[in-house]
C-alpha cells in the first residue's frame, strides 16, 4: 500500500512546516522596518512641533510683557505731561528757484516758518524725540540740516 502524498511537505521542499518562504519573510521584515522608521519620523516631527510651539509661546509672553512695560512708561509720561502745554517746534523753510548761469544759488521764491505742535499728552516719546531732532539737543549729528 502506498501512502497518500503530503502536499504540505511537498510544497515546502524540505523546509520546516509552517515556515514562511524567504521571499515573503524578507518582504515582511522590510515592511516592518519601513513602518517603524515612519513611526520614528512621526515622533521626531511631533517633538520638533512641540519645541517650536513652546518657543513661540515664550516669545509671545515676552512680547506681551514688553508691550505692557512700554504702555506703563507711556502712561507715566502722559501723566507727567498732563496739565502742561504741548511743546511747539518750528522749521524755517526756503524755496529757491533753479540757479541761473554763473549763480551759485537761485533766487528765493518762497520762505516761511512751519510751526508744529507736538502732542506730548498723546505720544510723549515721539514728541520728545522730534523736539530733540528739531533743537539738536542730542548732538549735531541728530538734527535737521539744510
Amino acid at each position: 500500500t502506498t501512502k497518500p502524498l503530503d502536499f504540505c511537505a511537498m510544497a515546502t521542499f524540505g523546509r520546516k512546516k509552517g515556515a514562511i518562504s524567504s521571499r515573503s519573510d524578507k518582504k515582511d521584515r522590510d515592511s516592518l522596518k519601513k513602518l517603524l522608521e515612519e513611526e520614528a519620523e512621526r515622533e521626531r516631527f511631533a517633538e520638533e512641533f512641540e519645541e517650536k510651539e513652546a518657543k513661540a509661546e515664550k516669545r509671545r509672553l515676552r512680547e506681551a510683557e514688553e508691550d505692557e512695560r512700554e504702555q506703563k512708561e507711556q502712561r507715566k509720561a502722559a501723566e507727567a505731561q498732563k496739565g502742561k502745554a504741548n511743546p511747539v517746534c518750528f522749521l524755517d523753510i526756503e524755496v529757491h528757484a533753479p540757479a541761473g548761469y554763473g549763480e551759485r544759488h537761485g533766487r528765493v521764491e518762497a520762505s516761511g516758518r512751519l510751526e508744529i505742535e507736538l502732542f506730548a499728552d498723546v505720544v510723549p516719546r515721539t514728541a520728545e524725540n522730534f523736539r530733540c531732532l528739531c533743537t539738536g539737543e542730542k548732538g549735531r549729528d541728530l538734527s535737521f540740516k539744510g
